[in-house]
């Protein structure tokens, strides 16, 4: 392909995606920040991410053969349609975290986000203000599901967008700027893809939203506007990320 191979050349096998159908509890211990991916598709940003889930959380995240827990500081989930798939474009991108990461997959990102909230979680979906709904949204709660006997792990079963919508709570959420985010509850941080965002059945998962300050947008005589209003979904990451850990850490 004509790129630079540094003078090495190394056989290995392929990394895949763990599938995880549920979180563990908040209070069984394990990783107390977790960063789901809602669809995102650029191999570059896919692995900047994972190379700051390494460096900030100071090691990877993998499950304990005994408790079948995740160990470390942060975990990392993503969807398993519609996502980057683990290549060496984002081995590259990580600098090599990616080897060291287990990279866990769900099939049914909100159905996951819903039962994280039932077992504990916070989960705060990144966004400049709640999707649809400025800095509070006034929708009424869902009721939940009905118990259906399935079992905590074998949750990654196909549902219908209408019954997910249905069990989605969705209603009385809030949109906080970074500085105003307790970092010590825990937490599983969602970042939408880079086009759209977060898909509306995640946005509605999430408990509240949080933003970073900032942009310059300047509006001009002829109405337009320019400036830069937003940041990319892997610096977005990574201010979060830290955040979240060095508050922990205090």
């Amino acid at each position: 392909s004509n790129r630079p191979h540094q003078g090495f050349v190394l056989r290995c096998g392929g990394l895949d995606f763990e599938r995880l159908g549920r979180l563990p509890r908040a209070r069984d211990g394990g990783p107390g920040l977790w960063l789901a991916l809602d669809e995102v598709v650029d191999p570059q940003n896919l692995g900047a991410l994972l190379r700051s889930v390494y460096f900030l959380g100071r090691g990877p995240a993998t499950v304990d053969p005994d408790g079948g827990i995740p160990n470390g500081k942060i975990g990392i989930v993503v969807c398993s349609k519609n996502s980057s798939p683990l290549s060496p474009t984002v081995s590259a991108a990580s600098a090599g975290a990616l080897e060291f990461t287990t990279v866990y997959s769900t099939s049914n990102l909100p159905r996951l986000l819903n039962n994280a909230r039932d077992d504990g979680w916070r989960v705060l979906g990144a966004a400049a203000d709640v999707p649809g709904g400025g800095k509070e949204s006034s929708g009424v709660v869902a009721p939940r599901r009905a118990a259906r006997g399935e079992s905590d792990w074998d949750l990654e079963g196909d549902v219908s967008e209408e019954d997910e919508a249905a069990e989605s709570p969705g209603g009385g959420q809030r949109h906080f700027d970074l500085d105003e985010v307790d970092p010590s509850s825990p937490t599983v941080l969602v970042l939408g893809s880079e086009g759209r965002g977060l898909r509306a059945l995640v946005a509605r998962s999430c408990t509240g939203f949080v933003g970073i300050p900032g942009g310059g947008v300047a509006a001009s005589g002829d109405g337009t506007q320019s400036g830069v209003d937003s940041l990319n979904v892997s610096v977005t990451g990574g201010i979060l990320l830290w955040h979240f850990v060095s508050g922990r850490d205090r």
